[in-house]
């Protein structure tokens, strides 16, 4: 699609893209309820919701051979942390640098 109208507005609607979703009028009331009980906008409370989620530690190890879906382990939980700082071991016995300096 062309861009139409002033050069300042052409360039504004370039520089910010609008981002909108469909929502049924129950979320949608919900949505203004809670933009109205907190006194913010909705662009404020999709920033927020972005900044407070957490990194996952959840992370993908190898795949089913069967449907390809991915073996997800959580690298927070101490019994994997433990299982892979052994395999680590056996695979690398020393890190990248002390392997270098023996050359």
């Amino acid at each position: 699609m062309t861009k139409r109208g002033p050069a300042w507005r052409v360039k504004w609607d370039l520089d910010n893209p609008v981002i909108s979703i469909r929502v049924n009028r129950e979320e949608y009331g919900d949505l203004l309820a809670f933009r109205d009980e907190e006194g913010t906008t909705f662009k404020a409370m999709l920033k927020s919701t972005l900044l407070e989620k957490e990194p996952s530690s959840m992370i993908q190890v190898g795949s089913c051979p069967v449907c390809g879906s991915g073996y997800m382990v959580d690298l927070d939980d101490p019994v994997i942390k433990d299982w892979l700082e052994r395999e680590m071991r056996k695979a690398m016995p020393m890190c990248e640098g002390c392997r270098e300096k023996r050359g």
